[in-house]
């Protein structure tokens, strides 16, 4: 049955019950407005139940306290111009990842982040892209990282503090 049919049905009743056709669309206008909050209401609700379900999930997982996890993210992604000697302008995309051995030097770490984000540029930007393009460029990348946020880390705290690096997106065009 179309919605066309449903309500001239509705208008046919409020008729029948004494009402005349403006009384009758304006009931079912009111019936409809209600619906419409209602459905409105209950999908407010499911969604801002799903929120609460998923940032319950995304604490439990580690991600809430921010100091439960070993794991610290370098954002943004570092984007710089490879070192190639061709006339073609060539980009590097890397996200980091690093992996803490203390989850309580996660705070010294942040704090020197913006020395980190230096030495790596630099590292970065000195590459060439015949160097990143094999995955034993992109295992040695890896090491030179690792090599150079520790390197900076232990002159600026006297610890490397940094257990682990990890490259989960490496793009060269």
């Amino acid at each position: 049955m179309s919605v066309l049919a449903i309500d001239h049905m509705k208008i046919r009743n409020a008729r029948d019950e004494g009402f005349d056709n403006s009384q009758a669309r304006f009931r079912m206008n009111k019936m409809t407005i209600c619906f419409s909050s209602l459905f409105s209401n209950v999908l407010r609700s499911s969604f801002v139940f799903l929120l609460l379900a998923m940032g319950a999930n995304a604490y439990a997982a580690g991600g809430g306290g921010g100091s439960s996890s070993p794991y610290l993210e370098i954002k943004p992604a570092f984007v710089v111009n490879l070192a190639d000697k061709s006339n073609d302008v060539r980009y590097l995309q890397v996200e980091v990842t690093l992996k803490i051995a203390d989850v309580n030097d996660a705070p010294k770490v942040q704090k020197h982040m913006p020395m980190i984000r230096h030495r790596l540029v630099l590292l970065f930007s000195s590459l060439s892209f015949s160097e990143i393009s094999s995955s034993q460029g992109k295992v040695k990348l890896t090491a030179e990282v690792l090599k150079e946020i520790r390197e900076g880390l232990k002159k600026m705290t006297g610890k490397e503090l940094i257990e682990a690096v990890y490259l989960p997106k490496i793009v060269g065009q």
